[in-house]
């Protein structure tokens, strides 16, 4: 099953994972820049994997990448 491996988090850990609070991660989500969640029930959770590839891609985005 696909799912097996993934791990559902919410907001708070996502936010702690990027490091910005929610209202940015919001802003994020209406500008088309992050992800939005996935919905169970009244719950949103981000698959962490899928959230530690955002981060990656974003370290792999920027110019301090291409000096090192």
């Amino acid at each position: 099953m696909a799912n097996e491996s993934r791990e559902l988090i919410g907001i708070d850990e996502v936010g702690k994972l990027v490091g910005v609070n929610r209202t940015t991660l919001y802003a994020w989500m209406r500008q088309g820049t992050f992800k939005r969640p996935a919905k169970f029930g009244g719950l949103s959770r981000w698959d962490r994997r899928e959230v530690l590839a955002w981060i990656d891609a974003r370290f792999a985005e920027s110019p301090a990448a291409d000096a090192a």
